[in-house]
């Protein structure tokens, strides 16, 4: 590998955080962003990660963004669809 894959967590809840400690293990992974409708909690997981990861309140600002390959969706169960869909059609790969 040449270098590491660019990542955007889209939701600063307890399902957000979870992956975030999850993703600290990762080497391959880099999280560029974290994005959720309340701005609070995504600078809180973005700082948290570290001072390259930006936070956002809305999601589709990120998804021209060159440099993230990944999108993780840690939403409620009834905004993962079109997220997913709006990921995808910006060529970015989804986990939920």
């Amino acid at each position: 590998m040449i270098g590491k894959y660019g990542m955007l967590l889209i939701g600063g809840g307890g399902i957000g955080k979870r992956w975030l400690k999850a993703l600290r293990s990762v080497e391959e992974i880099e999280l560029l962003a974290v994005a959720d409708t309340d701005v609070e909690k995504a600078r809180l997981l973005a700082g948290s990660y570290g001072k390259d990861c930006q936070a956002y309140v809305d999601y589709q600002e990120c998804l021209g963004r060159a440099d993230i390959d990944i999108v993780l969706v840690a939403t409620p169960h009834k905004y993962l669809a079109s997220i997913a869909k709006d990921a995808l059609s910006a060529g970015k790969h989804v986990i939920s």
